[in-house]
């Protein structure tokens, strides 16, 4: 029975990622592994793009150019093909995050994408006592003995399906690469997602963040392990003849595999999670004006399309430290350029 939804093509590559994990898990007997590292994988849950961040960070059932980041499974809502560029100071600029993903429909069922993003801090100072067995005084001052940099990276390539007509199913193979002063880390992982539209204005999405677990080695001998995270969320767009407007609400729900205690919304045993809210507001389909809550922190928003183009900007507050803002830039076009039409 499944052979009459799932294409030959597809069950052989359901097949070759089924060994590739079974190895990949085989390989983590060997080394030392801290199983459920808390916030090794945080600088992946920072958000992708000016719209879903300035809708409170909602993105879960989404779709758009950044769906990759967000659900794998979203990016069969591109129709031909298209490239998002993202670049946020973060915490009144000590952060610097930038972000650049790009999708392309291959067929009728099928879309690929591929995914970079990178968060660093850079000109970090490392002090020193002038003599470290005594205590500091205006003799025995502080100073930097050196500067170094933290530095964390993310490649992700996409693949994703309209498996039936209301059903749409995407996986994210991931590979990431950590630095920080003179040690660095390699790690691969999956996510895998799904949509499901039972009406043309109501979409839900699921999600599966890490899902094999992901794993890091680090050149120290040390190695750790990603838990997974599911997420869920709900989008319901109402549109408004007289106004020529479309109002859409957003809803998400994030659970973690790791208790992370107060720096999550709410925990309970070994698990931890928040939620999302959003609401966009676009008039004629051209303007934008968004409002959210990441958590407890408001977001804000606004975003203008104009032809194959799309600008979007975000406001994140965040009590104790500072600012956010985004800016992000896609462009979109018809068919596959790669292939005769």
């Amino acid at each position: 029975m499944i052979q009459r939804y799932i294409p030959v093509s597809m069950s052989k590559r359901l097949i070759t990622l089924t060994v590739f994990i079974t190895l990949l898990f085989c390989g983590y007997a060997l080394g030392d592994i801290d199983i459920g590292a808390k916030f090794a994988g945080e600088f992946m849950t920072l958000g992708a793009d000016g719209r879903s961040s300035g809708m409170g960070e909602t993105g879960v059932a989404v779709g758009g150019l950044a769906g990759a980041y967000w659900n794998p499974a979203l990016i069969t809502s591109v129709d031909g093909g298209g490239v998002l560029a993202m670049h946020a100071d973060r915490f009144s600029g000590v952060v610097k995050y930038d972000f650049i993903t790009a999708a392309q429909r291959y067929s009728d069922r099928e879309v690929f994408g591929l995914t970079i993003f990178r968060l660093g801090i850079d000109d970090i100072p490392l002090t020193a006592l002038q003599d470290p067995n005594s205590p500091i005084s205006e003799e025995n001052y502080v100073y930097v003995r050196k500067w170094t940099s933290d530095s964390e990276l993310a490649i992700l390539g996409t693949y994703a399906i309209n498996w039936r007509e209301n059903v749409a199913l995407g996986v994210n193979g991931k590979i990431i690469n950590k630095s920080v002063g003179d040690n660095s880390a390699l790690g691969l992982g999956f996510d895998i997602g799904a949509t499901y539209n039972p009406v043309k204005s109501f979409q839900l999405g699921a999600r599966i963040s890490d899902v094999t677990t992901t794993f890091l080695g680090w050149d120290t001998g040390h190695n750790e392990l990603i838990l997974p995270s599911f997420g869920v969320g709900a989008a319901k767009t109402f549109h408004h003849k007289r106004l020529e407007a479309d109002v859409t609400f957003a809803v998400d729900m994030i659970i973690r595999g790791e208790n992370r205690g107060s720096a999550d919304q709410f925990d309970s045993g070994i698990l931890s999670g928040d939620a999302h809210f959003g609401l966009e507001y676009m008039v004629k389909k051209v303007l934008a004006l968004r409002a959210g809550f990441d958590r407890e922190h408001f977001t804000a928003g606004a975003g203008l399309h104009i032809m194959r183009f799309d600008v979007d900007y975000a406001y994140q507050s965040h009590e104790g430290l500072g600012e956010s803002h985004r800016v992000s830039l896609a462009y979109r076009w018809n068919g596959n350029p790669l292939k005769k039409q």
